[in-house]
């Protein structure tokens, strides 16, 4: 048996990747487990509720292991078994909380030991989601909000531009950066494997092979996921202000993240 975690921030592929190793009958994957608002049936929020108010606050750290022992430790079938966390959900401390979902802030302090202990208590792999433009992760997740859509089928897609707020930027971006590098560090406290979220859009199928090696299964054809990419590629389609952003970006080592 083998418990694994699609970790990374937001806008990485998590979700694709998610749904393609779910077409796996030896994989059960569920998805964010520990975001507050979620449709995932068995959430940890849903499952607080059915505890007694002192169970919930005197004794937080064994609540969360209590539950994940319950989903992916105890059940015999199937043969592997995950969920995706993302990098604030981590950080937050009681993760039963209210999470923003947005990228992440710099430098976070890793409040819940408690659920990175347990991690390292039953062996667990971590899969962990990248995407080296870090701006791309930014346009990514203000235009998903602003659409109200953050993952859609191909049916769904259209071309929206969005004007990206240039104060701040750079000052998102290198908490972005910082926080990437620090997450890399805990990963690297595991047995891990890094997908570049590009990688992943060009050869699913390698990159899928490779991953099923790693959680030991396996490799299946056929687990092409549903969701499809929501933002073009193209950051001059998509940003109505683009030139200012170019300005903005122009001094400093984001630069390179814009096309040539």
């Amino acid at each position: 048996m083998n418990i694994f975690v699609i970790f990374g921030t937001q806008r990485t592929g998590g979700t694709a990747l998610l749904d393609a190793l779910n077409k796996h009958p030896s994989v059960e994957c569920h998805r964010e487990l520990f975001m507050p608002r979620t449709t995932e049936e068995l959430c940890f929020t849903k499952y607080r509720r059915t505890l007694t108010r002192s169970a919930r606050w005197l004794h937080p750290l064994a609540t969360r292991t209590e539950y994940l022992d319950q989903m992916l430790v105890k059940p015999a079938t199937p043969a592997v078994r995950g969920f995706k966390l993302t990098y604030n959900q981590l950080a937050a401390g009681n993760i039963a909380s209210s999470v923003a979902y947005r990228v992440p802030r710099a430098t976070m302090t890793l409040r819940d030991r408690g659920l990175v202990r347990w991690m390292h208590g039953e062996d667990v792999r971590i899969v962990h989601t990248l995407r080296a433009n870090l701006l791309k992760i930014i346009v990514s997740e203000d235009r998903a909000k602003a659409r109200g859509i953050y993952h859609a089928k191909e049916s769904s897609l259209r071309l929206d531009q969005i004007t990206l707020q240039t104060r701040g930027l750079v000052r998102r971006l290198r908490e972005l950066d910082a926080t990437v590098r620090q997450m890399r560090g805990l990963a690297s406290e595991f047995r891990a494997v890094e997908v570049e979220y590009g990688d992943f859009l060009a050869t699913p199928e390698v990159v899928l092979e490779r991953i099923c090696t790693f959680l030991g299964v396996e490799p299946r054809r056929g687990m092409q996921s549903d969701f499809t990419k929501v933002t073009d590629d193209n950051l001059e389609k998509v940003l109505v202000n683009y030139e200012e952003v170019a300005v903005c970006l122009a001094s400093t080592q984001f630069r390179a993240m814009l096309p040539k």
